[in-house]
């Protein structure tokens, strides 16, 4: 898509208010469903989260460089849940002034996030994503297993997917479309992203890939020293924001360092998060088998394609961004959980194929085609909600052993 492409108003089909009305639809009906709070320790993850709200709740945001200092009372001797996620425990002190400090606040701070990432991804995916695409993809990713189980968990996940999908899509519209008011949208997303989950950072690599292909493509007008401004600057937000909440430097940094390194050292992550790079993928076709095949599809049309259309180019950046995150995600402990935001390529590949495939059988009717996308996307939407609120809305962590043994795999 060229810059003057982005920037021309798109009048909202009517097949994309039916898609996005089944996106939340279905979101609001499994998520009702699965908004069950169950006994949570007070010395989980969550717990821990529950503790730093509470705090805040007692003593105002003035008091977060005190959260830095109890961490330790605050913590269990494996949790790396540590207190520099400032974006996400700043927006925890927001729901407890409206649902209390509980752990229902968290749930539905999550389940509000997911909510957010369907209406997010339609919204500023359709500045660059082809026609309807935005809007299909908004159904498909509202009806993932995968994000249907993280909704009601109260974690970062949801709101680390949702900083993650905004902050990939606001880059692609950068590209597109190389203006203060893109570059600004970029920056305040990535920030986002950063300061709930500092995984985040691994987007980095992906998006300067996506940079390189549209500059060998000559398809983006975005400058290097615009590129380098864009993904330093949230980092060095961040490091402030840091810096300020602990309200010491070495303490921030301290925390900051050990929360990076301490996921491995945790027992449960040992036992359950090793394995290939391509364990990521075993896990999603475990979760989403049809999808998952679909999008491999798309993927392997558009590289033996080369780019030769429009629709091939977006599918191989797709491709591209989840190839590069794949192999930044490697060395680290693997577990799908961390990287939801690989639902993002995979949905957007699967409209892809869907479309891909309806064009073929109607020719030249598109708005035949459109239609029939449409629905065979909301068969497959359906096979998801079944495995979703049937099967994996039970699973506490959908994780390779987990998955096979519920598939029957394992004793």
């Amino acid at each position: 898509m060229t810059a003057h492409e982005a920037s021309t108003p798109r009048r909202v089909d009517p097949l994309e208010w039916v898609a996005v009305a089944l996106a939340l639809l279905a979101t609001f009906a499994s998520g009702m469903r699965a908004l069950r709070i169950v006994a949570i320790s007070p010395h989980s993850d969550e717990g821990l989260y529950r503790a730093y709200m509470r705090h805040l709740d007692q003593h105002g945001l003035a008091s977060f460089p005190e959260l830095f200092d109890e961490a330790t009372r605050f913590a269990s001797s494996d949790s790396h849940e540590a207190p520099y996620r400032v974006g996400y425990i700043a927006l925890t002190w927001v729901c407890a002034k409206v649902f209390g400090p509980t752990f229902e606040a968290l749930t539905y701070l999550s389940f509000a996030c997911q909510v957010l990432l369907v209406l997010g991804v339609w919204r500023v995916g359709r500045r660059v994503l082809p026609e309807c695409a935005a809007a299909f993809t908004a159904l498909a990713l509202a009806c993932s297993p995968l994000l249907l189980r993280l909704a009601p968990q109260p974690l970062t996940d949801t709101p680390a997917t949702l900083g993650a999908a905004l902050s990939v899509l606001t880059f692609l519209d950068l590209l597109a479309r190389p203006r203060r008011g893109a570059l600004l949208a970029f920056v305040a997303s990535f920030t986002f992203a950063l300061s709930v989950k500092e995984l985040a950072l691994l987007l980095a690599p992906c998006l300067f890939a996506l940079w390189a292909l549209e500059r060998w493509r000559k398809s983006t007008e975005l400058r290097f020293a615009d590129l380098l401004f864009a993904l330093t600057a949230p980092g060095a937000l961040c490091l402030g924001l840091w810096m300020l909440a602990a309200w010491d430097t070495s303490a921030a940094l301290r925390y900051l360092w050990t929360g990076l390194h301490s996921t491995g050292a945790n027992p449960y992550m040992q036992a359950e998060s090793i394995g290939p790079w391509y364990r990521y993928l075993v896990e999603l076709l475990l979760l989403s088998p049809l999808p998952s095949l679909l999008a491999a599809a798309a993927a392997g049309h558009a590289l033996l394609k080369r780019g030769d259309d429009e629709r091939s180019r977006d599918a191989v950046r797709w491709v591209v961004f989840a190839a590069v995150l794949l192999a930044v995600a490697g060395p680290l402990p693997k577990n799908i959980r961390f990287f939801a935001i690989l639902e993002l390529p995979l949905r957007a590949l699967e409209v892809a194929a869907l479309t891909h495939l309806a064009r073929r059988v109607f020719d030249t009717r598109a708005r035949a085609a459109a239609l029939a996308a449409l629905l065979a996307l909301v068969a497959l939407a359906a096979i998801d909600l079944v495995a979703a609120n049937t099967t994996f809305v039970h699973l506490h962590d959908p994780v390779v052993s987990h998955l096979l043994r519920m598939r029957g795999f394992l004793p």
